[in-house]
């Protein structure tokens, strides 16, 4: 009997590891209309984005000195162009969204305001000598993960989107820390991945189920 409540701990130990699911929260993209009021426009001037986002996606942006700002692809009279006429590369500007974000200094923070267990966006335009690093933070300022982009990653280049992807497993994410030469480069599709487990009721429910047919099979022996 006790080798088999030995195999049924096993048992539910792996059914809890395989049960753990990832639920994203929404993306931000930038675009007009995404949050409840952000509704920018391509003949506006520049927009200091820090926490437009919070109620709606769970995060807000903030940077060294100063906010990151939204750009716009292309960019017209009043407004910051990302990638204007003067572009070695047009061509790979096409599919950009209209709207993006940049850091308005060399650094950038992406603040969860709920843990999570992984972290996800694109980096556009890194190319030449260009790097962002990207590192993952607990509440108690530990490092969790870290991973850095130069334009020696695959898919990187003039006018090319890149993602970073920070995984844990367990939701304890607070923010992002990007740093290096940010100037140049735009950020977009960010988006917070938070793990989900089974209720502590539905867990109890397959534990005796187990134990039942397990005893049942015990009995007949």
């Amino acid at each position: 009997m006790s080798s088999f409540i030995s195999r049924v701990g096993i048992t539910l130990s792996i059914l809890v590891i395989i049960s753990i699911s990832l639920s994203a929260l929404p993306v931000v993209t930038f675009e007009a209309g995404s949050a409840p009021g952000f509704n920018p426009t391509t003949s506006g001037g520049s927009i200091a984005i820090n926490n437009q986002f919070a109620a709606s996606h769970g995060v807000t942006f903030s940077g060294t000195g100063a906010d990151p700002i939204l750009i716009i692809k292309g960019g017209t009279s009043g407004t910051i162009a990302f990638c204007g006429p003067t572009c070695n590369n047009t061509s790979n500007f096409v599919n950009l969204s209209t709207f993006m974000l940049m850091a308005n200094s060399n650094s950038l923070t992406i603040n969860y305001l709920s843990p999570v267990a992984q972290s996800l966006g694109s980096i556009i335009d890194i190319e030449t000598t260009e790097n962002a690093t990207f590192t993952a933070f607990d509440a108690s300022n530990n490092v969790l993960a870290s991973q850095t982009i130069n334009s020696s990653t695959p898919g990187a280049g003039e006018g090319s989107s890149v993602q970073w992807d920070l995984n844990t497993g367990i939701n304890n994410i607070v923010r992002v820390e990007v740093t290096g030469n940010l100037g140049g480069h735009a950020f977009d599709d960010i988006v917070g991945l938070e793990a989900t487990v089974p209720e502590p009721s539905s867990l109890a429910l397959l534990f005796l189920g187990i134990f039942a047919l397990g005893g049942r099979r015990f009995l007949k022996k």
